[in-house]
């Protein structure tokens, strides 16, 4: 309890000020400390490598998995899964529009969303365990598939179209009607 009120204090403060606490930059992880993912990853295996504008990429990192935080910096965190012990960087591209620390609030956190996942129908659980959108998924489901959509791209995930980068040059579309996805276009 006393450690989660330091982080809100500590996220207010430089958010309103530009304060850090401690004599450096805060994030809502600590090096060092096993977290879990929140969303699945999609890293490029090749490089080792994601960005914070969630490309989706070749590999898959499922949601809940136990990893430690390495290095925390303003451009770069690195972690290694630990059922793996594959170390990864993951990068905070310049373009994205939110904070740091809100960004790596959103795919890693203390605890497994066990009760989100364990609330899925049938078609988010496929997406979800393959790491993919399909057809009838809600958009809880696609964020835990695939992640949160980039915010330049996406301003709002109340919007009925979500778009994905699948590299520099290409995006993947994620139509919705009435919650659910209704069409998917790469």
């Amino acid at each position: 309890m006393r450690r989660a009120l330091y982080w809100a204090t500590c996220v207010v403060a430089v958010a309103i000020v530009g304060a850090s606490c401690g004599h450096r930059v805060r994030y809502p992880v600590e090096e060092s400390e096993e977290v879990y993912t929140l969303t699945n990853l999609h890293p490029d295996e090749g490089r080792g490598r994601l960005y914070s504008v969630n490309y989706q990429q070749d590999g898959l990192i499922k949601v809940c998995s136990p990893v430690r935080i390495e290095e925390v910096s303003a451009k770069r965190m690195t972690f290694t899964v630990l059922s793996t012990g594959r170390r990864y960087e993951y990068i905070f591209h310049r373009m994205e529009r939110e904070p740091v620390e809100q960004h790596i609030g959103r795919y890693f956190g203390p605890r497994c969303p066990t009760e989100t996942l364990q609330g899925l129908d049938a078609a988010d659980v496929a997406g979800v365990q393959q790491g993919h959108v399909y057809q009838g998924m809600t958009r809880q489901g696609v964020i835990l598939a695939v992640g949160y959509p980039p915010a330049r791209t996406t301003p709002t995930l109340d919007s009925d179209v979500w778009r994905y980068w699948t590299s520099r040059f290409n995006s993947l579309e994620v139509y919705f009607q009435n919650g659910r996805v209704v069409g998917i276009r790469n």
